[in-house]
């Protein structure tokens, strides 16, 4: 692999002796560099296959490695502003709630105290966004009752719980 990129970029340097001044050459330069006398490069057709393939894999580089930033730096804007969307969704929401939750807020209420592992034995709207829920805990052994708070966007606002005896 690393010798066929240095016979594609032309990285193998081998020195040749210049006919005129007898000094040491490399073999790139088509005249001595010292004496300006033409070199066994001079007079040599140009490898146009060669500069193709060599100027290929540069650009494809170059473009392979344009094309992985653009996307990252496109994927990245895209997750900034969505979470600033959401942040800003989220602020335009808690400015706009001012009040409390409806009965309309039950199920929101009821799905919190299930995903919380508590089976709900009753559940009632007691107004003003209040609720009252007689649940189990799986975890501890009686009976709960909670009185739960909730505001006008069905967020939970405050829950006071108390054993049923």
């Amino acid at each position: 692999m690393i010798g066929m990129l240095k016979r594609v970029f032309d990285l193998e340097k081998i020195d040749i002796e210049c006919k005129q001044c007898k000094s040491m050459i490399d073999t790139t330069y088509v005249f001595c560099p010292k004496c300006q006398h033409p070199t066994e490069k001079y007079g040599e057709p140009i490898d146009y296959g060669k500069k193709f393939t060599q100027l290929t894999i540069i650009f494809g580089g170059i473009f392979t490695v344009g094309v992985c930033g653009y996307l990252m730096i496109n994927t990245l804007t895209i997750k900034i502003a969505t979470s600033n969307n959401l942040t800003k969704n989220q602020q335009n929401n808690s400015e706009q709630c001012i009040g409390v939750g409806s009965e309309n807020c039950l199920d929101k209420v009821r799905l919190n105290f299930e995903n919380s592992n508590k089976t709900i034995l009753g559940e009632e709207y007691l107004g003003n966004g209040n609720f009252g829920i007689t649940f189990i805990d799986r975890n501890r052994p009686g009976s709960y009752s909670a009185n739960v708070s909730t505001d006008c966007n069905c967020a939970i606002s405050n829950i006071v719980i108390q054993t049923v005896n």
